[in-house]
């Protein structure tokens, strides 16, 4: 069927009142080729990628970021006017991702942040909110580090900056993860096979 909508994740279909029956689920995909770590030198600090994080608040969660970040060292990168400036090209985005030790998503409402999947691929050590889809992809403490409470995420963070040896465990789990289920050939393939459905029926 050419009219079945088309979701990234079953909790986004199950969000907007579909089933297996009347949709599609394709999950992300990440280039793991290009979003990997290059063995440089990181530095101690903490990364975020969002962009007009201030406005966004709602779903982006800046105000966590404030209180998980407090006196922390940071690195935020995205368009957002006053407060940080985005990376001019993909390859400036992956050297952020591989000069950062850590990754903080503070998203409370979006089902799986691309960042957070890119960051964890580039084996940047993630601390992450809990909700939606992730705690579905990452396992607290295997993966990343989990939590929905600002101060739980801030000490999480200076335990990271201060255990590199524990940094290491997790980004090697996590880039695992993003291998196993969001790898080019499956979100290819997926995405042929539904082609090659819809083209009996569409007429070009």
């Amino acid at each position: 069927n050419s009219n079945e909508p088309v979701f990234i994740s079953d909790y986004s279909r199950n969000k907007w009142g579909y089933s297996e029956k009347d949709s599609i689920v394709i999950e992300h995909c990440v280039d793991t080729d290009l979003f990997k770590y290059d063995g440089g030198h990181r530095q101690n600090v903490v990364l975020t990628v969002v962009n007009d994080y201030i406005n966004r608040d709602y779903c982006c969660g800046y105000g966590i970021y404030k209180v998980a970040t407090k006196d922390i060292p940071t690195r935020p990168v995205g368009d957002t006017p006053g407060f940080s400036k985005p990376a001019n090209t993909i390859f400036e985005l992956v050297n952020s991702y591989n000069t950062s030790s850590i990754f903080l998503n503070t998203s409370t409402v979006s089902p799986i942040p691309t960042a957070l999947l890119e960051a964890a691929a580039c084996e940047c050590a993630c601390v992450s909110t809990s909700n939606c889809l992730i705690p579905y992809i990452f396992t607290h403490n295997h993966d990343a580090l989990l939590t929905n409470n600002p101060l739980e995420m801030k000490e999480y963070l200076k335990y990271l900056l201060k255990n590199p040896k524990d940094r290491i465990r997790l980004v090697k789990n996590a880039r695992q993860t993003v291998l196993n289920r969001f790898g080019k050939s499956r979100f290819t393939k997926q995405w042929n096979d539904l082609f090659f459905k819809m083209k009996d029926v569409v007429k070009v």
